[in-house]
């Protein structure tokens, strides 16, 4: 019997077995639960010999605890023959309405320490606003209470606020959610206390980071601190927002025009995690192998934070995520969705082995989309996380709740490839790689991140971001042909492709980086950085910065295009060091040994324009001309000259024919080969 014939047989006792035999969405939400449970279907896979493939009907399947998957699972395919919805969710009935108009209805797992409670609520297929106040912009700290110099670091157990912003006698401050936008995080403060003669509110667990824009804090002024306040009675003004209150274990919503407590369909997230691969790998050499889900969407997700997690962390990444993988080799998640998901939708995580997410839709993320985490460097090799693809995805709206959080988010791991996705509308980084800070050893290497579309991120929000965000050596890696632009912060640091603590041994080419607050390309400190091919434009402030000089060579920014009509050209520290050390530049050239240092980054076959500014006002490195940088060594080769792209203004960065680019040996590439692609390319 040859393989095909097996499998349809496979398919069809499958089916017949635990075909799964759902009713609407409308039907479940009002109680009528008629049908078997994914957990039937996984149970009765487990019967069958493999590979098996399970076919569940369309409809809504609401989970009341993670669907976990062990290596028994390992050799079965769950098909969506239809609209198939796994969801995270409960309903929410017994609305009454108040004296107020407003509407309460009881959620009795809430607990009062807010474990099981909910971010997110959804009426009639739609989401509603959580509470806030105020309803656009933020306010500000005036103070926090640590002496002037305290460390950016140093724990905040309280602020000092302004009375017209916050009221102390307002209902429900316990209730209360205080979100604080520090430079690159964001945190989630609960409100012990507040003192209306000081105006001082404290709280159960201090933030980890100063609340103003200063690395101590700054009694002279500056930018404050900003914060919301959330899930408070007197912010629930407008028609569809709501507040949890978690003693009382009801929920509060104010009616949309014409919706009545009969016809309301309400649900919100109780389940934290959906689907659970659960290998063994370290413990008894067992995966959970060739798994895969198709054609499934994941929705309403739960994550609340503990009461002792804030949120301190970079790139929340102390949040969950509705779908978690450890142990796992070669599964798949084709053609899914994820939407209204409380925190990440995906973890990747130790010991999991070339799993592929194709074609999938991220949308509506309280955090972000997609996150690996492996061993760390000297771990067991079966800890590594190795070989895993991220391809052909979207990812965004992302960090609606946890605005610090990652679109791609590659903590440790090696052999990554992020290729081919569309990472847009996030309040931070778009893709971020490793997590040394420093050059010590890390097992990032050999990641590629190609051909993604990346754009309208950091929304002035927070600050120390970029489209692309690399930490710490990454050996092999290679960032090339991504289209990144609409890079936006608020103090500092809406880079486009931003080399940070350490970042070694990257290639960056061919990338179209492009409409930045501050620099399509930083460096605050790297080693042996591959920069060239690519097309850095109208960054607003700079066009390219570097932090440190260090006893080695940072960069080679070779055969690129810089392009500007506002702001600086170089910014930050461009000298080299008058102290021989790193690269000698005896025999470079005549020029360069009259000044007699040495080479600490290397800058050739560049061409620079901005049509506003002759070769004579534009500025270099530390101020220079052009002729005081070739003094340097710098750009002997390169050229001022417009690069002729077929529409600058349009951003339609193809290079004419005629193009100075190709005399410096310039390559040109396809830029419309970016973001996803129609049918993917997943095998």
């Amino acid at each position: 019997m040859n393989a095909d014939v097996m499998i349809k047989k496979r398919i069809v006792a499958i089916a017949a077995a635990s075909l799964l035999t759902m009713v609407s969405a409308a039907d479940e939400i009002a109680g009528e639960c008629r049908h078997a449970s994914v957990e039937a279907a996984r149970d009765a896979a487990r019967t069958m010999p493999k590979p098996a493939v399970v076919r569940l009907a369309s409809g809504v399947h609401r989970l009341e605890k993670p669907l976990v998957l062990t290596p028994e699972d390992s050799g079965v395919t769950y098909v969506a023959d239809g609209d198939v919805v796994i969801s995270g969710s409960r309903p929410v009935t017994g609305w009454r309405v108040e004296p107020d108009g407003t509407w309460s209805a009881p959620v009795p797992w809430v607990k009062p320490d807010r474990a099981d409670g909910f971010r997110l609520m959804r009426v009639n297929g739609a989401m509603r606003p959580r509470a806030r106040l105020p309803k656009k912009g933020h306010f500000t700290v005036v103070n926090d209470d640590l002496p002037q110099g305290a460390s950016y670091n140093a724990p905040r157990p309280s602020f000092f606020y302004d009375p017209k912003e916050l009221n102390p006698e307002w209902a429900n401050l316990k209730d209360a959610e205080i979100v604080c936008f520090h430079f690159w995080t964001d945190t989630h403060l609960r409100v012990a206390s507040v003192d209306a003669v000081s105006n001082k509110v404290t709280f159960v667990t201090p933030a980890g980071k100063a609340f103003d824009t200063g690395w101590s804090n700054n009694k002279a002024g500056g930018n404050r601190g900003i914060y919301t306040i959330e899930n408070l009675p007197a912010a629930m003004t407008e028609p569809g927002e709501w507040w949890l209150e978690y003693g009382a274990r009801r929920v509060h919503y104010r009616p949309m025009l014409g919706e009545t407590p009969e016809t309301v369909k309400a649900e919100v997230p109780f389940c934290p995690v959906l689907v659970s691969l659960e290998g063994t790998p370290e413990k008894d050499g067992r995966y959970v192998e060739d798994v895969v889900f198709r054609g499934v969407r994941f929705e309403l997700s739960q994550f609340e934070l503990p009461a002792n997690d804030v949120n301190n962390r970079q790139g929340s990444a102390t949040v969950s995520a509705a779908i978690r993988l450890v142990g796992a080799r070669r599964c798949r998640f084709e053609d899914c969705a994820f939407a209204d998901i409380g925190g990440y939708a995906v973890d990747i995580l130790k010991g999991s082995r070339e799993n592929v997410f194709s074609r999938c839709a991220m949308t509506r993320l309280g955090a972000g989309g997609v996150r690996l985490d492996g061993g760390l460097a000297g771990c067991p090799a079966v800890e590594l996380n190795s070989g895993n693809v991220i391809e052909d995805c979207e990812i965004g709206p992302y960090g609606l709740d946890f605005r610090s959080a990652v679109g791609v988010l590659l903590k440790n791991a090696e052999r990554t490839r992020i290729v081919h996705n569309h990472i847009h509308d996030g309040y931070y980084t778009g893709v971020s790689a490793g997590w040394i800070w420093g050059y010590y050893p890390s097992v990032c290497r050999e990641n590629e991140i190609s051909h993604n579309y990346i754009h309208d991120i950091g929304k002035g929000l927070l600050s120390d971001m970029g489209g692309i965000y690399t930490l710490g050596p990454s050996s092999g890696t290679r960032i090339a042909n991504n289209r990144i632009h609409g890079v936006d912060a608020r103090a500092y640091g809406g880079w486009g492709i931003y080399q940070d603590e350490g970042s070694a041994g990257i290639l960056v080419e061919n990338n179209v980086v492009y409409d930045t607050k501050f620099a399509p390309y930083d460096i605050h400190y790297a080693k042996e950085i591959t920069v060239r091919n690519n097309i850095f434009a109208f960054g607003k402030k700079d066009q390219v910065t570097r932090t440190c000089l260090e006893p080695h060579v940072s960069c080679e920014l070779m055969n690129n295009i810089f392009y500007w009509t506002e702001g600086n050209l170089y910014s930050g520290n461009w000298n080299d060091a008058a102290t021989p050390y790193a690269v000698h530049r005896k025999g470079n050239n005549k020029k360069a040994n009259e000044e007699g240092a040495t080479v600490t980054f290397v800058a050739d076959r560049n061409v620079y324009f901005n049509p506003a500014l002759s070769v004579g006002d534009v500025k270099f490195g530390g101020g220079r001309s052009l002729d005081a940088w070739r003094k340097m060594g710098k750009d002997i080769n390169s050229v001022y000259a417009d690069p002729l792209f077929k529409d600058a203004a349009g951003r339609d960065f193809r290079l004419k024919p005629e193009s100075p680019a190709f005399k410096t040996g310039f390559v040109d590439f396809n830029q419309s080969d970016i973001g996803q692609r129609k049918n993917g390319n997943s095998q």
